[in-house]
C-alpha cells in the first residue's frame, strides 16, 4: 500500500503545480476512494454537490500513470455536458488520455 501513497502523492504534486494558488489536500473520502480504485477495487462515490468527486477520477488517472500500468478506462457519468467538457478540458492539460466525447 506504501507504493499507493506514494503515487497518490506524486499526483497531487502535478495537481498542485498545475494549480499554483492553492494547495490540494485529499478529504478522508476522495483518498479511501482513490486507494480502493489504486488496489483494482471497484468504487461508486456517492457525494454532495461540490465534495470533490471529480478530483478523485483525476487523482486516480494520474497515480496510473505513475504506476505505468497497463491502459486505464475510467467511465464518468454526468448529466451536463458543460461539466464533461471542463474535465475533458482539464484531464487534457494533466496530459492524460483524451477520451472520445
Amino acid at each position: 500500500m506504501a507504493n499507493v501513497q506514494e503515487n497518490i502523492d506524486k499526483a497531487l504534486k502535478t495537481l498542485n503545480i498545475n494549480r499554483e494558488t492553492r494547495k490540494i489536500i485529499l478529504k478522508e473520502e476522495q483518498e479511501t476512494a482513490v486507494k480502493e480504485l489504486l488496489s483494482g477495487n471497484d468504487v461508486m462515490a456517492i457525494l454532495p454537490t461540490g465534495f470533490g468527486k471529480s478530483i478523485i477520477y483525476t487523482i486516480f488517472g494520474l497515480a496510473k500513470q505513475e504506476l505505468r500500468s497497463a491502459t486505464t478506462c475510467v467511465l464518468i457519468i454526468s448529466p451536463l455536458k458543460s461539466l464533461i467538457e471542463d474535465q475533458i478540458a482539464e484531464m487534457t492539460s494533466l496530459n492524460c488520455t483524451n477520451p472520445p466525447r
